[in-house]
């Protein structure tokens, strides 16, 4: 990546800089396919991003964010870490690169991200003399339960974070209760979608495995070993559910460790004509189209943007009460059943794939409500609102030292 120009000399009218970390580009993540259309669509003549991977390079369909990110001119730096072990050298090596850019703000996302982030931006350096404080903005995405033992460490790290953004009220009164962060630093900006790519032209099922004339419910997710979106217990309930929907199929979208294993266990249970295993498509838009349905059974969530996009598409949903999905679903809540109660979960989904009338008045009301309150461009111009009044506090904190 190329320097920037030496922070003390910034011009007034010249776009600030801003660094934006994450752990990495996975085209699957939500907070990653989220970053990439940050960095692209904030205001240039404001901002001038640059993204910093600790990960290495994706390839395969990771590229696509890349790509994206090239195309809009945003520069990218992958430090290549794949486990703890990389932690100092990518410590070191983030340190070098902020020193390089001189941002006037640094955002993170993700938990390794969140640690590493502040403890190599927490200073910096007008000159030999004066130092400011760069305000550090970590990004909370998720309410995971499990893996208590990072709580203490982004507790730590987060002193040097001028604001923690949650993306929804249930992830915020997490951070409050479970990691202990600081009340006061906590703002909510929720996650937004482009209602301008939905609802796309729906594909011909029989393009995705289908038979002619069957109809599907649709699953998307990451398929990982701690099954937080619940893809494994789905698949244990699949039999009564497609027993009860003799016209639907199951389409399952999603990669991950767990792929394999999954794919297994459903040709056990004999279901091998009815789940449908599609891996990562770039042509989501266009199945959830054609999908009577969205189910999302995850465990804990913190805005699901599969969620949205499927609101933005007029589907209708059935998901598992986790935190964010309660406040997307909550002009119609018959659409959330309690968590981990799967008989309740298939009859939900029964009732509402055999009622066509049903489909399209919750369709109607979940795009309605994503067009009212969660669209990207009220989300990116929150960031923007926000990364404008840290920086100029930071600013004033500056000339009020070096006056002194």
């Amino acid at each position: 990546m190329t320097s920037g120009n030496d922070l003390g000399s910034h011009a007034e009218d010249a776009p600030h800089r801003i660094a934006l970390c994450i752990t990495e580009l996975d085209v699957g993540g939500g907070a990653e396919r989220f970053l990439v259309e940050l960095a692209t669509r904030l205001d240039k003549k404001q901002f001038q991003p640059a993204v910093y991977c600790l990960g290495p390079r994706p390839i395969g369909p990771g590229e696509k964010l890349t790509d994206k990110l090239a195309g809009a001119n945003v520069p990218a730096c992958f430090f290549g870490a794949r486990g703890i072990r990389d932690a100092w050298r990518v410590l070191r090596q983030l340190r070098s690169e902020l020193s390089r850019q001189r941002p006037a703000l640094v955002q993170t996302f993700l938990w390794h991200a969140n640690v590493l982030g502040p403890l190599s931006a927490r200073e910096m350096f007008v000159d030999e003399a004066d130092k400011i404080r760069v305000p550090i903005v970590t990004g909370l995405r998720v309410a995971e339960p499990a893996r208590r033992w990072r709580r203490p460490l982004e507790r730590w790290a987060g002193r040097w974070a001028a604001r923690h953004v949650a993306v929804s009220e249930g992830v915020a009164r997490f951070a409050r209760e479970q990691i202990g962060l600081a009340a006061e630093k906590i703002a909510v900006i929720p996650g937004g979608v482009d209602v301008e790519r939905f609802p796309a032209p729906p594909v011909d099922p029989r393009s995705i495995g289908l038979r002619h004339g069957r109809r599907f419910l649709l699953f998307v997710g990451r398929l990982d070993s701690q099954d937080q979106k619940g893809a494994s217990k789905l698949i244990e309930h699949a039999p009564a559910l497609l027993k009860e929907l003799e016209e639907h199929d199951l389409v399952m979208v999603g990669d991950g460790p767990m792929s394999e294993p999954l794919r297994r266990r459903t040709a056990e249970l004999g279901l091998q004509d009815r789940v449908h295993w599609l891996g990562w498509r770039s042509d989501l838009p266009g199945i959830l189209a054609a999908a009577d349905l969205l189910v999302a059974p995850s465990r804990w969530e913190g805005m699901s943007n599969v969620v949205l996009e499927a609101m933005a598409s007029g589907k209708p949903i059935v998901a598992q009460a986790a935190e964010g999905i309660l406040e997307l679903l909550a002009d119609e809540p018959q659409q959330i059943v309690p968590p981990s109660d799967w008989l309740g979960f298939v009859d939900r989904i029964v009732a509402i794939a055999a009622d066509i009338g049903l489909q399209t008045r919750l369709g109607e009301i979940n795009r309605r409500r994503v067009e009212s309150n969660f669209r990207l461009d009220q989300a990116i111009m929150s960031y923007e609102r926000l990364y404008s009044s840290l920086i100029e506090g930071s600013q004033t904190l500056s000339s009020t030292k070096i006056r002194a």
